[in-house]
């Protein structure tokens, strides 16, 4: 059952991921694989048991080869982070993340889209963690 812990925070069986944790996981692959990213998305996938992670690299074409070590790296450094991870993950009840790349302008054309819709630009903070897609996104992803 998923639980919203506020707004920096995922939670779909008790791993309780905050956006500094996810964010930290993030830059670790990064910097491990060379695979630099220009912006990512966390959503939580209830159905499946995993997190979806959203993200658009500076390299549109990345290998497949490499976007597993990304997700390995990833998901290590998740378990490094996040006391609660490994046990959830190891017990099978969390899946692992799932990465999926976004075509290259997604951050920029969401951050467009908010901005139009309202959101006021001087003060504009990326949403890392969101509890479901939204449409813009449904429509910038990346067919490998």
């Amino acid at each position: 059952r998923f639980l919203r812990k506020g707004r920096n925070m995922l939670n779909i069986v008790g791993e309780k991921l905050h956006v500094n944790q996810v964010l930290e996981a993030a830059i670790f692959a990064a910097q491990e694989t060379k695979l630099e990213w220009v912006q990512f998305r966390m959503i939580p996938d209830i159905k499946n048991s995993q997190h979806q992670f959203l993200v658009e690299f500076t390299d549109q074409n990345p290998s497949l080869g490499r976007l597993e070590d990304f997700m390995k790296h990833f998901d290590d450094r998740l378990f490094f982070e996040n006391s609660e991870y490994p046990s959830k993950r190891k017990s099978g009840r969390l899946g692992a993340p799932k990465v999926i790349v976004m075509k290259s302008g997604w951050s920029k054309g969401l951050q467009a889209l908010d901005i139009q819709n309202g959101k006021r630009e001087v003060q504009y903070k990326w949403q890392y963690m969101a509890d479901d897609w939204d449409d813009y996104s449904k429509t910038c992803i990346k067919n490998l």
